[in-house]
């Protein structure tokens, strides 16, 4: 007689749970897709985005990160010689591909034009870079300390914030989804 007991109280709390779990679900219905992401890099900035320009690593027009006004930038600061970049390098072109609504720069920094422009190929990139041989974009400037960097600028023009060291998809991904 005494054993139903047990399982009528874990039914009873399991039905409150789900029950609980319902009207939570329901009443957050109002919120965007944007409020509700969870983890990635930290977007806390609040210091407007330095005015970066400088010559195409392809060369061309120069790239002016002005002309990129109203819509989510990210920057991604690297060198053919940096190992995390190789590493991270698959996880910013399957970014890319995806999401070709954000602006996806990069600034090849301390390098070798030949170098930059044949790791620039092997990895299939096709957003544009500048070529900063010097750091004066990338170390005086935006005041990068670790290799890689990527810099996220909200369509206001404030950066609000950087990942020091390789990038992962789901990070850029999270930072995509909060900036929109």
């Amino acid at each position: 007689m005494g054993h139903g007991r047990p399982k009528l109280i874990l039914s009873g709390l399991v039905g409150v749970v789900v029950i609980a779990g319902l009207i939570l679900g329901l009443t957050r219905g109002g919120d965007t897709p944007a409020k509700l992401v969870k983890g990635g890099p930290a977007l806390t900035g609040t210091k407007t985005a330095p005015k970066v320009t400088g010559p195409r690593l392809g060369g061309g027009a120069p790239i002016d990160l002005a002309a990129y006004s109203g819509k989510t930038v990210m920057i991604n600061v690297w060198a053919s010689w940096c190992g995390p970049c190789r590493k991270e390098a698959p996880e910013i072109l399957r970014f890319t591909k995806a999401h070709p609504e954000v602006v996806f720069l990069g600034i090849n920094l301390n390098d070798d034009r030949a170098n930059a422009t044949a790791f620039n190929t092997m990895a299939g990139w096709t957003h544009p870079s500048l070529f900063d041989p010097s750091g004066k974009i990338g170390f005086d400037l935006l005041k990068v300390t670790t290799l890689p960097a990527t810099i996220y600028i909200d369509k206001a023009g404030v950066e609000r914030g950087r990942t020091q060291g390789a990038v992962s998809y789901d990070d850029l991904i999270s930072v995509q989804q909060r900036l929109q």
